[in-house]
């Protein structure tokens, strides 16, 4: 600590490793009540070779406190080597000379890092992660390089990047350095394009350049170096220090606080500037259409200014007294505080020249001169838009005052004849455009427009019609009459070729006169105009074709052509429609437009009338026909009033009406009908019914008791009563009750068949002889009741005789409850011979087999035999008669 008067030492200390140190100073002496001492000092610091000051102020007594007794005081060192102040660790992360090292994933590091080859980051993000504040840092240096590549370098704590000597850190699209400083020192580049940097700056000895899209967001931003280029980007920061021999600034977004520009020449283009103090000192100092805003005047101590198409929203300051300032188009609040400066005001002139038509005149030569002596100042040719600014000075401002010089005449000539000029006169105080006129044509067309107008495009021929036109001009922005021109009429048609000549008049309108060809038939005309004059050597234009329907001379009658001649068998009282065409009797037979047709109603004797459109077609309204049988004649005449011609006939339309036909009377064959509809529904109706009985009766079934035929599913007997069993029957031969659905008796060893297949073989048609039934139709073969023999025969015993053979064998019944099933009961099997008369047991082994009653075919004769049963004389009749049998 030094006293700030005589700088002699009063105290000294170290700091520690937080950078602190503390002294104890005297800071005043009192005497009688009052101080005798100025107890202010310089704080004076410095390691490794770095310096650095900051004056301490204390406040006397009595005004000081327990506060004021504690005063502080930051001294800011030059930029340390980091090794100075950060130890190594067995985590560094070191690139030696020559080598290099890619990170394309996330990577925390534990450590420094130092570069002196090259380390790459692409698509990631470097962490540095730290336990205390600028516990580690990133240095490069060498030639070492710090590549970003759409990556990020960050730390979750406080740390620095340091670049030395000839190290270059570049920073592509899409990164980020998200530090606390960024030191670049000696001849170390910093690069970036589309980049963010967030960090304090100091860059000092190299070449900075930012560019596409970058920004930069610190509180202290120091730039430093032989050049520096600053574009397209935003600077966020409360202090911008830049000092270079040359700085560029362009499209350049800069909010600040403070923002000092030290340079010798300084270009700022495109660039908006918000700051609230803004200092330059510089040698030449360039701002061109760029808009700056400041809280403060702008203190501009600049040897030339020059601003051209800006904008201030504040005064322009100097504290120079040679300063020039060029104002070309610029908004200044007055008045200058610019001492002994001289400030020339310059407004820019745009002349647009043009020529009667409004296209803009390319390569007129324009002259500007002081309106007072005719001297010349600026002169310039227009471009294709008939455009040329100049940059006229408007007045000059001084320390005695402003002096106006803004009024100048221009003059504009014809770039075909130099005589031909336009003059014009402008007060310039601010900037204009100067319209400058010519009043006859200066450009030719592009193109030639023509039309053409026929009264009546359908011409007798032999007559004589008129064709009228204009021809315009187009120029690229206008269209113009042509007032001069040669005219072609042409007229042809498939054989021949006739054309005609004219020219325009003042007014681009032409006309001819043109015989009609002499032969009809279709004839095509179109007028070709070409350019004289000025215009001469522009493309000639031609007119759209129209087409000439030319009909043959003098029509002298009209003819009708009727839809119909003659309509035949057409009901007396209908309604009648007449159409047809008109035309003229010429070899075309041209339609006869909007002329009048007349048709005379034979009925009640009137005329009627109608007028048929433009393609001679006519139709009259629909109207009531004869109402009477018989033959009726319409006559049709028409007329065109314009040519006063008619037909020269009627034309007739004959209808032959024949009485309507009765109705026929309503026949009564509907009853009958009906009843024959009525029959057939009753029949389907009870033909369902009856299939629906029938199909709903399912399996039919013998009741065992008194063999009565019943559904499979009845659970009773409608007959006698009996309940049935439940799955059980009994067998025919033994008794016993079985399984219905045995198919051997387990007590008798008797082999059973179903009733059904019983009946299928009843079905196969074939007699018990094997005789093929005759067509006479099926007879039932039956033996007396009485007859023990036969009984015994077929059965084995004479009980239950009658039913054997009046009904089903006793032996196929059954007794089931509640579902029936068939009884099943083993009969032998007898063997009929009819030739012989013997009826025999059959059956393998003696096994005997279900008895049944079967239909056989009946024989067509009637045949009476003898036939003896064990020894017993039966007569056995077979014949048609069931009641004979």
């Amino acid at each position: 600590i030094r006293h700030f008067i005589n700088g002699s030492v009063v105290g000294v200390a170290t700091g520690g490793t937080d950078g602190r140190a503390s002294v104890e100073v005297l800071s005043d002496v009192l005497s009688d009540g009052e101080s005798h001492f100025i107890g202010n000092y310089i704080v004076w610091a410095s390691f490794s070779g770095k310096v650095g000051t900051e004056p301490l102020l204390l406040t006397p007594y009595p005004i000081m406190d327990a506060t004021s007794n504690n005063p502080r005081a930051t001294v800011v060192l030059p930029p340390v080597e980091p090794g100075s102040l950060i130890d190594p660790t067995p985590g560094d992360m070191e690139i030696f000379n020559g080598e290099s090292m890619t990170l394309v994933a996330d990577y925390v590091q534990d450590g420094n890092i130092v570069v002196r080859g090259t380390l790459t980051v692409s698509g990631s993000v470097l962490s540095v992660l730290q336990d205390r504040d600028h516990h580690f840092y990133v240095l490069v240096e060498g030639n070492g390089k710090l590549i970003l590549s759409g990556a990020t370098i960050t730390s979750d704590r406080p740390i620095n990047v340091y670049l030395y000597d000839d190290a270059t850190l570049e920073l592509g699209p899409g990164s980020s350095l998200s530090v606390n400083a960024l030191v670049a020192e000696d001849g170390a580049t910093v690069i970036g394009h589309g980049a963010e940097i967030e960090a304090r700056l100091l860059l000092r000895g190299g070449q900075v350049s930012l560019d596409s899209g970058f920004t930069l967001d610190g509180d202290i931003l120091v730039i430093e170096g032989p050049i520096v280029r600053l574009g397209g980007g935003s600077i966020f920061a409360d202090e911008l220090h830049v000092d270079s021999p040359a700085v560029s600034i362009e499209d350049l977004d800069i909010n600040v606080g403070e923002m000092y520009l030290v340079a010798s020449f300084v270009n700022v283009t495109g660039s908006t500037i918000t700051v609230q103090r803004m200092t330059v000192d510089a040698t030449i100092l360039t701002i061109t259409e760029s808009r700056v805003s400041a809280s403060e005047p702008l203190n501009l101590a600049v040897a030339t200014l020059y601003m051209d198409s800006s904008s201030s929203d504040v005064p322009i300051r100097s504290d120079r007294t040679d300063s020039k300032v060029y104002l070309y188009d610029a908004a200044v609040p007055r008045p200058f505080v610019l001492g002994n400066a001289t400030v020339m005001v310059y407004w820019y002139l745009n002349v647009l020249v043009q020529d009667v038509l409004a296209n803009p005149v390319a390569d007129s030569e324009v002259e500007v001169s002081f309106t007072s002596n005719g001297t010349k100042v600026a002169s310039g040719v227009t471009n294709d838009d008939g455009q040329v600014r100049f940059p006229l000075l408007g007045s000059i401002v001084g320390p005695d005052g402003e002096y106006f010089l803004g009024n100048y005449m221009v003059m504009a000539s014809s770039p075909k004849d130099p005589s031909l000029t336009v003059v014009r006169y402008v007060n310039l105080d601010r900037a204009k455009t100067l319209l400058v006129g010519f009043d006859v044509p200066m450009v030719p067309p592009t193109s030639i427009s023509v039309e053409i107008f026929i009264a009546n495009t359908t011409i007798v021929a032999g007559t004589e019609f008129t064709v009228t036109g204009t021809a315009t001009a187009i120029f690229p922005t206008v269209r113009s009459t042509l007032s001069m021109g040669d005219v072609e009429i042409q007229m042809w048609t498939n054989g021949s070729t006739w054309s005609n000549t004219t020219v325009l008049s003042e007014n681009g309108t032409f006309s001819f006169d043109i015989p009609a060809p002499m032969e009809d038939g279709v004839y095509y005309i179109k007028a070709v105009v070409t350019p004289t004059g000025d215009y001469a050597g522009v493309p000639s234009g031609a007119s759209r074709h129209l087409t000439l329907d030319v009909i043959a001379p003098g029509p002298t009658s009209l003819f009708i052509l009727l839809q119909t001649n003659k309509i035949v068998d057409f009901p007396a009282g209908s309604t009648l429609v007449i159409k047809g065409w008109v035309k003229y009797n010429t070899a075309q037979g041209a339609p006869a437009a909007n002329v009048r047709v007349f048709v005379e109603d034979p009925v009640n004797t009137q005329i009627y009338q109608t007028q048929a459109d433009g393609l001679g077609v006519f139709e009259f309204p629909p109207r009531v026909g004869p109402s009477f049988y018989g033959q009726y004649d319409y006559f049709v005449t028409a007329k065109d009033e314009d040519l006063g011609i008619e037909t020269s006939e009627s034309f007739k339309l004959t209808i032959v009406a024949i009485e309507p036909p009765k109705e026929e009377e309503e026949s009564n064959d509907y009853l009958l009908y009906s009843i024959i509809i009525i029959v057939i529904v009753v029949v389907a109706i009870a033909g369902t019914l009856g299939y629906w009985a029938f199909s709903s009766k399912g399996r039919m079934v013998e009741c065992g008791e008194c063999g009565t035929l019943v559904p499979e599913s009845a659970t009773e007997c409608p007959r006698c009563g009996i309940e049935f069993e439940i799955e059980v029957a009994k067998c025919s031969v033994c008794e016993s009750w079985i399984k219905s659905d045995a198919t051997e008796c387990p007590y008798c060893n008797t082999t059973f068949s179903d009733l059904e297949e019983i009946d299928e073989e009843g079905k196969d048609g074939e007699s018990p002889d094997g005789k093929e039934p005759s067509a006479g139709g099926d007879v039932i073969a039956e033996v007396p009741e009485t007859d023990g023999a036969l009984a015994e025969a077929f059965n084995g015993s004479e009980e239950g005789s009658e039913v054997a053979i009046k009904q089903v064998p006793e032996g196929l019944k059954k007794e089931v409850r509640p579902r029936p099933v068939v009884q099943k009961r083993a009969i032998k099997e007898v063997t009929t011979d009819v030739e012989n008369g013997n009826l025999t047991n059959g059956g393998e082994n003696g096994t005997p087999k279900p008895r049944v009653v079967k239909k056989i075919p009946a024989h067509s004769v009637e045949i009476e035999e003898e036939i003896v049963l064990d020894e017993k004389e039966v007569d056995l009749y077979v014949g048609e008669d069931k009641e004979e049998s």
